[in-house]
């Protein structure tokens, strides 16, 4: 049985030169998922290895236009909701307060709701590394805090998991997720403030 029947992708290898070394040693693989809640979506990982220099993003079949995706997540359960984020997209937390923008830097990934949670907490920790005031700190230890609770399932608290791409190119598979073109005026505020 191949990996294309097994596992319901197809995995396609090239290399190109890398964008920080210069040489023509990254290797560019593609998985297009091709069956289940993936299908359609592509994932690109690009690593150097000459440099280490890596990168990596998705791109749903459906995507192209501005949208807006809303979650909420009621309990422990919808954290294994699955989430396509792309490099592009902006995650919002309003009920912790934490909206994390696409930077020069930022990867897609394929992930849960969970998933996110975790890398919000790594952002918050490298905050809390740079922060310099008590007061600062201590805000970062209360956001920890409450997502562990989330996590643990100890305090569990409602919250909205907000997903906006200029590109399109974001989606949560849930039924109870839902998706919203963006305005005009709500692309041009995303791309001003980017």
């Amino acid at each position: 049985m191949s990996i294309e029947e097994e596992f319901g992708v197809k995995i396609v290898a090239e290399s190109a030169m890398c964008p920080i070394c210069g040489k023509d040693t990254v290797v560019v693989s593609k998985r297009e998922h091709m069956g289940g809640d993936l299908e359609g979506v592509t994932e690109i990982f690009n690593q150097c290895r000459s440099c280490s220099y890596c990168a990596s993003d998705v791109f749903p079949s459906a995507g192209g236009e501005p949208k807006r995706y809303t979650f909420r997540v009621r309990s422990s359960k919808d954290l294994d909701v699955r989430i396509v984020k792309s490099s592009t997209a902006t995650v919002h937390i309003p009920e912790l307060g934490v909206d994390i923008e696409p930077g020069p830097a930022s990867k897609g990934y394929i992930t849960n709701v969970q998933g996110v949670l975790e890398r919000v907490k790594d952002a918050i920790h490298m905050a809390r590394s740079w922060e310099t005031t008590d007061e600062g700190k201590a805000r970062c230890d209360e956001k920890l805090a409450s997502i562990d609770a989330i996590i643990d399932g100890n305090s569990f608290t409602p919250f909205r998991l907000i997903l906006e791409d200029i590109f399109g190119n974001c989606i949560i598979i849930a039924k109870q997720a839902k998706a919203a073109a963006l305005s005009p005026e709500e692309v041009d505020r995303i791309v001003t403030r980017g």
